[in-house]
């Protein structure tokens, strides 16, 4: 019974044994068809698939991976990944990253390049992970990557593009901006940053109204109808000019190129903006406009004067006729008196308009404008205007050592009194009316009213506290009977006019600055001449003035040095001259000098306190004295600190210049 019960036993262990032999069969069948399944999944995926075990030899490889590489599977299994595939310089980090997964066990990606078969560069992108056995050791680690290359590629391209974009719009010698459909600025280029004053990062999101477009413009216009048109119509270039305004509040003329950037829905979200300043473009027109009107009406005052010149002889010869032949006590000899004065103030309009003509002016004789303002100042006409105008101060303010222009006595002096009554006429009951003359060297162009050119000038400035002019009259001040006054009361509107021809007459310039309720500035500049007016006694000191010593001239402008020169000949020196301070500093290397007379403004090269430097190294303790157009600077003390003399104001006047060289000429050396 027990060894049957027994056997019975184990034929039911067996039996049980193999149903779980044969479960186990089954489950080993089942892991090798999935495993099997998964292996084909990962060889037929577009993905490069790498399974690679903790020493970095090849264990798996599928068909992505050989496409890509060029290597069969059979080649590369039981191979060392980073011997086939890495290059030498990214063989080491590739390993760092393989021994980074294993040990804190987590997945990490990672980019580097694959050389395949045939030598190229792939750039890969890596998922890095690991395959664990059952007791959840790591066995593999399992690659999948991804081909960027042609991504990087396009990337970089992409990049390239933008890089070359911003550099050329923010290099760009125009302004360019973007701003979105409310007109928000969006963008600002380094360009419009100088030009305006506002800073990107500033300006970005305010609106383009009050910060750099006023919200009209000084006609009345309003603005904001400009950014509607662009709107409105985005399938072209709209152009237009308007009025912009600096940070600091300057108004500037600016042509615009505009065009509205759309989605790809066709809806406008930007607009694209590209300007250029045209406001000196502007002025210049607005300077030759009012240069051919006045030379066109010009013309018509010279026919108009040569007719009435015809008639006003009888108007004016006649009465003097009749006057001889009728007694004292005639009723008629008042009205007869009364034909004459009328025939003369026709006749003085007449020589106005020959002046406006710019006919007959005698501009050859050697003039002081200081001795002209002074007898004007004691003429009948002034004391006139004194007494008219009661409550206006005149002041009048001589530079001791003008300069002498060649002009017309006669017509500077009705300049100075049209000035001068306009001024005193401005004036709201009481004020003031200051006259002051100078001597002026002009070293760079001014841009005013008019443009003066360099050189030098003798300066008559006539400043009144008066209401000063409208702007938009001040374009119009010199135009032939153009007037504000009341008619019939204060002349005939050719006032301005005169002055303006003949100031064109004396080759001068003009120009004029107003500010409402401020006043009124009319600066005059007449070239110099350096002819000696007739009579006119050189003061005997001037003897004390000559040597025979050696100077050099320095100085970049090649009048101001012949001018100095002939000077300082004239007072018995030797001269020698130099056109730059690299010229000076070959000379003085050769030579030596007694006295330099030393420009301290000489562009493109060195200036007077670098070329002063220089040259005291080869002779320390060298006599120089400082010239400049210009007031007292920084450098000029710098250079005079370093023992230059004296400094002396262009432009160059005999008794200053003659008197500063015989001064520094004759000073004692310094003991050490």
């Amino acid at each position: 019974m027990n060894a049957d019960l027994d056997n019975a036993q184990l034929l039911g262990k067996i039996a049980e044994l193999e149903n779980e032999v044969s479960e186990l069969r089954q489950a080993e069948k089942k892991l090798r068809a999935e495993d099997t399944f998964i292996r084909e999944i990962l060889y037929w995926i577009d993905s490069l698939v790498v399974v690679i075990d903790l020493n970095g030899f090849i264990v798996n490889f599928n068909r992505a991976s050989e496409k890509l590489s060029g290597y069969r599977f059979k080649e590369v299994c039981d191979k060392p990944f980073w011997d086939i595939f890495l290059t030498p310089d990214e063989k080491e980090s590739v390993k760092a990253v393989i021994k980074d997964v294993t040990h804190k066990k987590i997945p990490k990606n990672s980019t580097n390049f694959w050389v395949t078969k045939d030598g190229q560069k792939r750039l890969i992108k890596w998922a890095n992970s690991v395959l664990r056995k059952a007791d959840g050791s790591i066995e593999y680690i399992l690659c999948t990557g991804l081909d960027v290359t042609g991504q990087t590629k396009a990337e970089e391209a992409r990049r390239r593009s933008e890089t070359k974009y911003k550099e050329l719009v923010q290099n760009a010698n125009s302004i360019i901006m973007r701003l979105d459909i409310q007109g928000c600025f969006t963008f600002f280029n380094e360009f419009a940053e100088k030009f305006f004053g506002w800073r990107a990062d500033e300006i970005i999101g305010q609106n383009i109204l009050g910060t750099i477009l006023p919200h009209t413009d000084t006609n009345g216009r309003d603005l904001t109808v400009l950014i509607s048109k662009i709107i409105k119509h985005p399938e072209r270039y709209a152009m237009n000019e308007n009025e912009n305004m600096r940070r600091d509040g300057e108004r500037v003329q600016i042509m615009w190129t505009n065009k509205a950037i759309q989605n790809k829905q066709g809806d406008n979200i930007e607009i694209f903006c590209v300007g250029n300043d045209v406001t000196e473009r502007k002025r210049l027109e607005v300077q030759l406009q009012r240069a051919q009107k006045m030379e066109a009406l010009g013309l018509l005052a010279g026919g108009v004067a040569h007719d009435l010149n015809n008639i006003l002889t009888g108007l004016v010869s006649y009465p003097d006729l009749l006057l001889m032949t009728i007694p004292d006590n005639s009723p008629l000899r008042q009205s007869i008196l009364r034909i004459k004065e009328s025939g003369e103030k026709a006749a003085a309009v007449v020589q106005d308009l020959l002046t406006l003509a710019r006919r007959g002016v005698a501009i050859s004789k050697v003039v002081n404008m200081n001795d002209i303002i002074s007898d004007l100042l004691e003429s009948p006409e002034f004391n006139l205007l004194k007494k008219t105008y009661r409550g206006a101060a005149f002041r009048f303010t001589p530079s001791a050592d003008l300069l002498n222009i060649l002009g017309s006595p006669i017509h500077l002096s009705k300049t100075i009194m049209n000035l001068i009554s306009n001024a005193a006429e401005a004036l709201p009951g009481t004020g003031t009316v200051a006259v002051t003359t100078d001597n002026c060297y002009i070293d760079s162009p001014i841009k005013g009213y008019e443009d003066v050119e360099e050189g030098d000038y003798v300066l008559l400035r006539i400043i009144d506290t008066g209401t000063g002019i409208p702007p938009e009259d001040l374009t119009r001040i010199f135009e032939p009977f153009f007037t504000k006054k009341q008619m019939g009361r204060s002349g005939t509107g050719l006032g301005m006019a005169v002055v303006w021809g003949t100031v064109k007459d004396h080759n001068g310039y003009i120009d004029v600055q107003s500010d409402l309720d401020k006043g009124t500035k009319c600066n005059l500049y007449f070239p110099v001449t350096r002819q000696a007016k007739q009579n006119n006694e050189v003061s005997v000191l001037i003897d004390q003035c000559r040597g025979n010593e050696n100077i050099l001239v320095i100085d970049d402008i090649h009048e101001q040095r012949e001018i100095a020169s002939g000077i300082l000949r004239n007072l018995g020196y030797s001269v020698a001259v130099a056109a730059s301070g690299e010229e000076a500093v070959a000379y003085m290397r050769r030579n030596s000098a007694d006295l330099l007379i030393l420009d301290m403004i000489m562009e493109p090269g060195i200036d007077g306190l670098e070329t002063y430097t220089r040259i005291l190294e080869y002779h320390p303790g060298q006599k120089a004295i400082i010239t400049s157009g210009f007031a007292e600077t920084d450098r000029v003390n710098k250079t005079l600190a370093l023992g230059a003399g004296t400094y002396i104001k262009k432009p160059y006047v005999l008794e200053k210049i003659g008197f500063a060289v015989r001064s520094e000429l004759d000073k004692q050396p310094q003991k050490l």
